[in-house]
C-alpha cells in the first residue's frame, strides 16, 4: 500500500480518497490480478484514478500515471480490469469513452 500512500501524496489527494483505493488494490490482489503484464504500480495507479473519479477529484490519468511511474495504457487498462474482475463498486474513469472513438468513413 506504500504505492497509494505516495501516489496520495504527490497528486495532493485527500485521506478517503486513499483509503478508497487501497481498498480497490486489496480486492485486485484477492482476485490475483498482479503479474504477468499488470504490475502493482499500474494497479496502484488504476486504483486511484477509480478513487478519485468516485469521490468527484479530477485528475488527469496521465499525471496519475506519471506518478505510478508506469504508462498511461497500463494504468488505465489497470482501471478497468479492477472494476471488471472485482467486486467493487467503482465508476468508469472515463464516462463513454466507446462513443468518444471516432467512426472510420467508409
Amino acid at each position: 500500500m506504500r504505492d497509494i500512500g505516495m501516489l496520495g501524496a504527490n497528486l495532493h489527494l485527500p485521506e478517503h480518497v486513499q483509503t478508497d483505493a487501497s481498498h480497490y488494490l486489496k480486492a485486485a490482489k484477492a482476485e490475483r490480478l498482479p503479474g504477468g503484464r499488470m504490475s502493482w504500480e499500474a494497479l496502484a495507479g488504476g486504483a486511484m484514478l477509480l478513487a478519485t473519479r468516485k469521490a468527484g477529484i479530477e485528475r488527469k490519468p496521465a499525471d496519475v500515471a506519471t506518478y505510478a511511474k508506469d504508462s498511461l495504457d497500463r494504468v488505465c487498462a489497470a482501471a478497468r480490469k479492477i472494476r471488471m474482475q472485482t467486486n467493487v463498486e467503482a465508476p468508469p474513469v472515463r464516462d463513454r469513452a466507446v462513443d468518444q472513438v471516432g467512426c472510420c468513413p467508409r
